[in-house]
């Protein structure tokens, strides 16, 4: 018996092309900095934000809008900045967003390329060539193409980096001191410090949430590499949630301290963040 297999054609690329609705603006609080801005139309708008924790380019995304949905849970997704590469990101929160519909929050590093997974060296910052060649987001998933047309992205990364001077300011650090860094603050026992993070109980919050939860941490280290102080907060669109991450880090960590542009060590911070799962 021959069978004739037919060839399935692939589903064509469903794409929407969102020009914005409103300016970029810029919302400031004690530890983070977002930038926000709508897209679309009255009838269909969409929002767009995106929040730093510390200066550079590691980024809490959230989307909402009608079309988002695609995005919960679809198997592949991948964002890309101007004409840069895919990267495959994965939301860690969905649900709906007041009158925007559906919302995605994920964590995601802009840049050109995807990384490799061991790769611990930093990005330049800022990273001029890479802001000015950054003029639309695209966000992909499944058959669905969401394209925001922003513009040149440089003058919000701007305003981002300004914002977070006056974030880094009230942590009782130079702005200018830490933007001119030889070297940043350095775990020297990290993976025994997050296996004794990763042994400790989820808070049960986390279930409701799907099951999984990222939990931002900061911690301040002086100019001897000791930890002096830590404080976790939740992603967007969370309630906070009660953790032992920094009390087992003030406890055990231990840092090569941050030096300044003459090479003295001076007192910085170390930003992370935990995952949190419930299997």
């Amino acid at each position: 018996m021959v069978a004739i297999v037919q060839p399935v054609e692939a589903a064509a690329i469903q794409q929407m092309t969102l020009k914005p609705m409103s300016p970029w603006s810029i919302e400031q609080s004690e530890d983070t900095c977002r930038l926000v801005r709508t897209f679309g139309t009255a009838e269909d708008p969409y929002l767009l934000r995106i929040r730093a924790d510390a200066p550079g380019y590691q980024f809490d995304i959230t989307l909402a809008g009608s079309q988002v949905s695609a995005f919960q849970n679809a198997r592949e997704r991948s964002i890309s900045y101007g004409s840069g590469a895919a990267l495959p990101f994965a939301p860690m929160i969905r649900g709906t967003f007041k009158t925007y519909g559906a919302v995605i929050v994920f964590s995601n590093e802009m840049a050109e390329k995807r990384r490799a997974f061991d790769d611990e060296t930093e990005q330049p910052y800022p990273n001029m060539p890479l802001e000015a060649g950054i003029d639309r987001i695209n966000l992909t998933a499944s058959n669905k193409n969401l394209v925001l047309e922003t513009g040149s992205i440089a003058p919000a990364m701007e305003a981002m980096r300004k914002c977070m001077d006056g974030v880094v300011q009230g942590w009782g650090l130079d702005p200018a001191v830490q933007a001119t860094l030889s070297r940043r603050v350095r775990p020297l026992n990290r993976d025994a410090v997050y296996a004794l993070v990763a042994a400790d109980d989820p808070p049960p919050a986390v279930r409701a949430l799907g099951g999984v939860a990222r939990v931002h941490m900061r911690v301040m280290v002086d100019a001897t590499g000791n930890p002096v102080d830590c404080k976790t907060w939740p992603t967007d669109q969370v309630p906070d949630l009660k953790v032992g991450a920094c009390e087992i880090m003030l406890k055990n960590a231990r840092y090569a301290p941050a030096l300044d542009a003459n090479g003295v060590a001076v007192p910085s911070y170390f930003a992370t963040s935990v995952v949190y799962r419930v299997f």
